[in-house]
């Protein structure tokens, strides 16, 4: 007995895969798959009928209801009516005193497939395999219960425990494969559905996707928007070497930044791909274009690198206009350089006019002023220099103007410098103009001062000149000597005092603070915020 029912059971494995193979091949075509299925079914319950289990004259039990209930829940009423009718017929035409309760059991398993069809349809939940064992269990529960009613209760306790242990395994191990095919089936919809979806953006998108193949590289997939792009066609571009898609500067380039691409990707850092690159491609018509391409590696499961995928982008527009500013900032920097040299220029020329009036002059207090007025244009007329000498237009770097500003008074006070050593510390600093003018005006008053009034012929010392951030909005400017200190009446004489009167001037300018100091010589800072800082 326990021969026959394997030999059901395999019968019903041959079932699924067959069925499996059909819904593969027919899920589409909705009649013409449910009839094929309950024809299969229906067959397969009748050729389990002609291999049997014998329980009397007249009296068989095979597996046509797994068969039944199966095909009544994966496939619905159409496969179920027609393979059930197919196992009726069948069955009454064997004959003997086991037809009614044959045709109870065929007729059962397809209603109990029906239910669960209508009630949790596969389309919205695929049986797992606890819910597949329950019910064939339930199933042949029901179908014992028919076989003790119809016909004697001998029989029935025969084939129960069989009934009750390998059927429900059938059921199992057939629905499974069922479910396995209908996952496959709904997975390859979906990649189908994907696949669509992708072809719909490549063919509309004005970017192109290309695959490279790694080392070899030759491209393996271009997209159909490449038309738009270089003018090649995708089987075109396919049989193009790397070598001439693109300008000679380019492919050497490509070559470059795949070695430490290629190296980058299998670092920790990797997931800073996809990587952004600039390139010249050669379109069909021998010209060139400019574009970006972003890239990301594929690898082989062994870690070693087997495909670039990449995006183009037409950025030639782009490029031509960017060189067009770049021109156009050059040209007006050169415009600003040439100003710059020529109010240095017309400074120096007024220099050179006070100089000479100062020659005429015999009166010291008098040729003084006129000195004075010499240096303040002199500190001017080297911020315009420097201007034009650095690479900034904006920026002026505040320790190269300091060094050459103070380097420039000295050499003006003849005799009096030799009084005193300056002592620069110069922050890395750089200003805009509005604010470096006032800046060096200032130093040029305070260094001026100092070597003029700190120090007499018998004393020497030095003055330290400061630049440096108070916070990370201030600058603190700082003047200082350890010459005899401030007199007495400073506050009446700075009243009077067109330096000490430029000095106030030039602070309030800059927003600052003037704090003075005559403790073992005298301090001048000034605390401002500095808008131009770098």
């Amino acid at each position: 007995m326990i021969t026959q029912f394997l030999l059901n059971v395999a019968i019903l494995v041959s079932l699924s895969v067959i069925s499996a193979l059909l819904i593969e091949l027919f899920s589409g075509k909705r009649v013409l798959h449910d009839g094929l299925q309950g024809l299969l079914f229906g067959l397969t319950a009748v050729f389990a009928m002609m291999h049997p289990v014998a329980l009397g004259d007249g009296l068989i039990f095979d597996a046509r209801s797994v068969v039944l209930s199966l095909c009544g829940w994966f496939f619905g009423p159409f496969s179920a009516i027609l393979s059930s009718t197919l196992a009726v017929l069948y069955r009454m035409a064997l004959g003997g005193s086991g037809v009614l309760p044959g045709i109870l059991t065929v007729g059962f398993s397809a209603a109990a497939g029906l239910i669960l069809y209508f009630q949790r349809p596969l389309s919205k939940h695929l049986p797992k395999a606890r819910e597949l064992l329950m019910f064939g269990f339930a199933v042949h529960v029901f179908v014992v219960l028919i076989i003790a009613v119809t016909i004697p209760k001998i029989y029935a306790f025969q084939v129960a425990p069989t009934i009750l242990t390998i059927h429900p395994l059938a059921t199992l191990i057939c629905g499974k494969v069922l479910v396995n095919q209908y996952r496959l089936r709904d997975t390859l919809n979906t990649l189908n559905i994907q696949n669509e979806h992708i072809h719909l953006i490549t063919e509309s998108m004005r970017d192109v996707l290309w695959i490279l193949d790694y080392p070899a590289l030759t491209f393996s997939y271009v997209s159909p928007s490449n038309i738009h792009h270089t003018g090649y066609t995708p089987a075109e571009a396919k049989k193009l070497p790397l070598e001439e898609t693109l300008s000679p500067d380019s492919y050497q380039d490509v070559l470059s930044w795949l070695q430490t691409d290629l190296a980058a990707a299998n670092e920790p850092e990797a997931s800073k791909f996809p990587r952004t690159r600039l390139i010249q491609e050669r379109c069909k018509d021998g010209s060139f274009i400019w574009s970006e391409i972003s890239i990301a590696v594929a690898h082989h499961p062994n870690g070693e690198p087997a495909q670039i995928i990449g995006v183009s982008r037409d950025v030639t527009r782009r490029v031509e206009q960017e060189n067009e500013l770049q021109t156009s900032l050059n040209e007006k920097n050169a415009l600003l350089k040439e100003v710059h040299h020529r109010v240095k220029n017309n400074l120096q020329i007024i220099t050179s006019l006070l100089r000479l009036e100062a020659s005429r002059i015999s009166e010291p207090q008098s040729r003084e002023v006129i000195l004075d007025m010499q240096r303040r244009v002199r500190s001017m007329s080297l911020l315009h220099e420097t201007v034009y000498q650095s690479d900034s237009l904006a920026r002026i770097d505040m320790e190269i103007y300091f060094k050459k500003l103070s380097h420039q008074v000295l050499n003006t006070m003849s005799g009096r410098s030799t009084r005193a050593q300056p002592l620069l510390d110069i922050a890395p600093v750089q200003l805009d103009i509005e604010q470096a003018i006032p800046c060096g005006l200032l130093l040029n008053e305070l260094l001026s001062n100092a070597l003029k009034h700190a120090f007499d012929e018998e004393r020497t010392g030095h003055i330290r000149i400061r630049l440096h951030t108070k916070n990370e909005t201030h600058l603190v400017l700082e003047v200082s000597d350890n010459g005899k200190g401030l007199p007495p009446d400073f506050q009446t004489r700075r009243k009077h005092s067109l330096g000490l009167q430029l000095v106030d001037d030039l602070t309030r300018q800059l927003s600052g603070v003037l704090e003075i100091q005559s403790t073992a010589g005298t301090s001048f800072r000034i605390t401002f915020p500095a808008s131009g800082v770098l």
